[in-house]
């Protein structure tokens, strides 16, 4: 491992680390929520807070980081501090290793373990601290039995156990930043980059006018082209090739997130009851709203300018990959997403190709979002904002603010500085506007104030139930009777304050060929959430039938999907 460079804290680091050891050293420290931007040093101030607990008070610690293929280098950083006390447990382990790690940790001979979320469970005694980096990720919850979320798992070990718990991110989760407002965990802030170096400065591209240009220089007959790369970014990124320099592009598009959206305009289609945007659905030509089962005819015209220029597709990792090559023929391109990262090494070959500066352009879904510090990435571009904030899930603006912001802290890392395109037809949207200033706090405020009414977390706790079952009909049916069984427990014991939602289709409402529908129960108090659904799982009766049917329950869910 490489050896770890002296460092010498800025002033706001050397506050955050004073303020961790200071809590180390009590009897309960509590939760310590680190905001600070993307840049600013915080797997330092995490190593320092280790160095108090593992060195000088011979205790042990548990580092969460997202993906460990997407974070080789943050691990590397670890390693080259406590060399061979560490032990890191992830995915790609076979069994017979991760056993050897285990074994390890139980004899006490590592102190550290730095892994993916089941390591909030690793066995290690007299446990110091707890740090989970990159807090706000979606990958720290379980989606599969036992559904837990890795997030609050450490959170209660740590108050368990006396240990100070540590959450890391540029963009928190608004459940964590409600948490710190609130009083009930502590705020340290690291507002400014290392080395001064300014954030790299975001130009938002309105795709609508790019769209007019486009259709302008082509003629009347030749078919409507999505575009993929604005002239500005394109151009931006052939200055970045001439200078031998690094560009990332990303476009986080998963195949379901079809939504319509009038080309001349930019107006999208929206339930009239719910805060979510209607999915197409090709098959029916209708459009679908899967939280209130509203349905609408899909639009030939646009409702809101009379426009026949209507947009019902998205475009996916493969054609911008296509039409990147056509456009720049002489870069050498690699495409990180799910298809091209299964091997066991796939993401370390990839990134070690940057690193390596084999690579001119990488081009990938959120994957390349986090946690990478190349100093020769200057550029890098969004191909198109709007698809994430259009997904029918009240968490979706929430995310493409984070997405754009973590991207954005790839770019102007080294002394060569940076530059960030933003592609969006929805330039004046507050997660847009936001993340090109930067401003967390002011989108925070928004989007807490958007989730007011209808009501959704943090602002309240969800529980979502998911009936499955190998036909349709059938499926439904149980989905009705587990409501109608919720509504009757609910009103003969006289329990206010939890109310029932749906049920409802699941927005991707076929998986595997099975059928899925869902309800939701909402209340503000977890409490009564958890004895309601403790008693569900124990008394309602799940008929056994060949429709095969399954219930399952999940607790604050993190997509509903």
């Amino acid at each position: 491992a490489p050896e770890a460079a002296a460092f010498r804290p800025t002033e706001q680091q050397a506050a955050a680390i004073a303020a961790l050891t200071a809590a180390s050293r009590t009897k309960n420290p509590g939760t310590f929520l680190v905001r600070g931007v993307t840049g600013s040093g915080k797997t330092l101030v995490y190593i320092e807070l280790l160095r108090e607990v593992v060195e000088r008070q011979g205790r042990t610690a548990i580092v969460l980081v997202p993906e460990i293929a997407l974070t080789p280098q943050t691990v590397g950083r670890f390693k080259a501090v406590f060399g061979d006390r560490v032990a890191v447990l992830h995915s790609a382990l076979s069994d017979g290793e991760r056993y050897d790690e285990w074994r390890s940790l139980r004899a006490g001979e590592k102190r550290i373990v730095v892994g993916a979320r089941s390591a909030v469970f690793a066995p290690l005694d007299d446990l110091g601290a707890i740090v989970v980096d990159e807090e706000h990720e979606g990958s720290y919850k379980q989606g599969e039995a036992p559904r837990y979320h890795a997030r609050e798992v450490a959170v209660v070990r740590a108050q368990a156990e006396g240990a100070v718990c540590v959450l890391g991110s540029a963009t928190p989760s608004l459940e964590s930043w409600a948490a710190a407002k609130a009083g009930k965990f502590h705020l340290l802030e690291l507002p400014d980059r290392v080395g001064g170096r300014p954030m790299a400065p975001i130009r938002v591209v309105d795709l609508r006018v790019e769209r007019k240009k486009q259709a302008a220089s082509r003629g009347p007959l030749q078919e409507k082209a999505p575009v993929i790369i604005a002239d500005a970014l394109a151009n931006a990124v052939r200055e970045r090739l001439g200078r031998g320099e690094q560009t990332i592009l990303l476009l986080n598009r998963r195949g379901y997130a079809t939504f319509v959206q009038c080309r001349e305009c930019g107006q999208v289609w929206h339930c009239p009851e719910c805060n979510v945007s209607l999915t197409y659905h090709r098959r029916r030509s209708l459009l679908t709203c899967h939280y209130c089962l509203h349905e609408e005819a899909a639009p030939s015209r646009c409702t809101a300018c009379g426009s026949a220029d209507l947009s019902f597709r998205g475009v996916g990792t493969e054609q911008v990959e296509r039409a990147v090559g056509e456009e720049f023929p002489s870069a050498r391109v690699a495409r990180m997403d799910v298809d091209t990262t299964t091997g066991k090494w796939a993401h370390h070959e990839i990134l070690g190709r940057v690193e390596r500066g084999e690579v001119d352009i990488l081009l990938g879904t959120q994957m390349i979002a986090k946690g990478l510090d190349f100093p020769n990435v200057t550029l890098v571009g969004v191909i198109s904002a709007d698809v994430g904030i259009n997904l029918p899930d009240f968490r979706a603006t929430e995310r493409t603010f984070q997405l754009i912001t973590q991207v954005a802290g790839r770019a102007g890392r080294g002394p060569k500085g940076g530059e960030v395109f933003v592609q969006t037809a929805l330039p004046d949207h507050y997660a847009i506007t936001c993340a090109t200033e930067h401003d967390f706090t002011g989108f925070a405020a928004r989007e807490l104030d958007a989730r007011r009414e209808p009501q959704y977390p943090p602002l309240c706790r969800l529980v979502n139930v998911v009936v499955s079952g190998l036909e349709e009909a059938g499926t439904q049916e149980a989905a009705v009777r587990a409501a109608g069984w919720l509504d009757g427990l609910l009103r003969s014991r006289g329990v206010d304050g939890v109310s029932i939602i749906g049920p409802a289709p699941c927005p991707i409402d076929r998986i595997r060929g099975r059928w899925r529908w869902h309800l939701l129960l909402r209340s503000e108090s977890a409490k009564m959430l958890g004895e309601v659904s403790r008693f569900f799982y124990e008394r309602f009766d799940v008929p056994r039938s060949k429709l095969d049917l399954r219930v399952a329950i999940d607790r604050d869910p993190i997509a509903l999907l």
